[in-house]
């Protein structure tokens, strides 16, 4: 909604910009088809949320090969939608000439609801009324024989999960608390991905496997962020909030720019460091106090 082409310029800048990794949520307002048609060489994630209709699901899966993507962010902190006062308040539904278009056939054939406002908001009453909020880590093994793609578990947030994820076979971590939207007071990413990442070095060497991969997000504004979670030890950081604000300044043009402004912070920011190569970036680069990464566990 920061422009009238979204997800699709957000595609499209990707591309043009060196192939730049990109997210898109089953959530969007394109459809996954169209969207890897506008980014047909960047490397693609579709982060799902599962319906609990088995076909539904098995459709999607089938459709986002076709279209293109390498993996799945398998949302595992959505059980239920957190408390969005505003959203309930206001009674959020998307605008009329919007719909979650991944899912559009389903709403037609009775499958799924629409995005519209009830007692709750729209999307509350979405998740509600389609989400399957009923898995556990035994859905890591299912989704990965039917979906045929690589799954990383987006929304870990600790270490026992992170062992939990790594026992079911997950193929990568990935380190979010969804905007902080889901549950206040949650720590920042940040204060946890080291514990993460000491976990799946720890698994791999217990088991003689090789270490999966870690991806991170929350909170990026500056290239210097960018540093901090690769030296904490995120093998990609990814970037959310300023992609809307630059859609909605410039459209693609303002995506473009701003993955060019934060490629041009961390490169400064590395030599700043004396880190002159991806792999120079170090813990030892950034000051760490763990002392003051005080919260509390629920």
């Amino acid at each position: 909604m920061a422009t009238s082409e979204g997800e699709c310029a957000t595609a499209r800048a990707c591309e043009k910009m060196d192939n730049t990794p990109v997210v898109m949520s089953s959530w969007a307002t394109t459809a996954n088809e169209e969207f890897g048609q506008n980014a047909p060489n960047t490397t693609k994630v579709f982060q799902i949320y599962l319906s609990k209709i088995p076909e539904v699901n098995f459709d999607i899966w089938n459709r986002v090969k076709k279209s293109g993507f390498s993996a799945l962010a398998m949302t595992t902190d959505t059980q239920l939608l957190g408390k969005r006062l505003n959203d309930t308040r206001t009674k959020f539904s998307l605008p009329y000439h919007l719909n979650m278009s991944n899912f559009a056939k389903y709403m037609e054939q009775g499958q799924q609801t629409a995005v519209k406002g009830g007692k709750e908001s729209g999307l509350a009453e979405f998740v509600k009324n389609s989400k399957d909020n009923e898995i556990d880590w035994s859905i890591v093994k299912y989704v990965k024989k039917h979906a045929q793609l690589p799954v990383y578990a987006k929304g870990v947030m600790c270490a026992e999960d992170t062992r939990l994820a790594l026992e079911a076979g997950i193929d990568g971590i990935y380190v979010s608390n969804h905007g902080a939207r889901q549950l206040d007071t949650t720590p920042a990413t940040i204060e946890i991905l080291k514990e993460v990442v000491e976990e799946t070095k720890r698994y791999a060497a217990e088991t003689g496997t090789e270490k999966v991969p870690v991806w991170f997000d929350g909170g990026i504004r500056h290239g210097s962020d960018i540093l901090k979670a690769i030296a904490l030890g995120a093998d990609l950081v990814w970037i959310g909030r300023p992609v809307l604000w630059a859609l909605a300044c410039e459209g693609q043009t303002g995506v473009e720019n701003m993955i060019r402004i934060l490629n041009e912070e961390l490169k400064e920011a590395m030599l700043q460091c004396g880190c002159y190569c991806y792999d120079d970036i170090k813990k030892n680069n950034i000051i760490y106090d763990e002392k003051e990464l005080m919260f509390a566990r629920l």
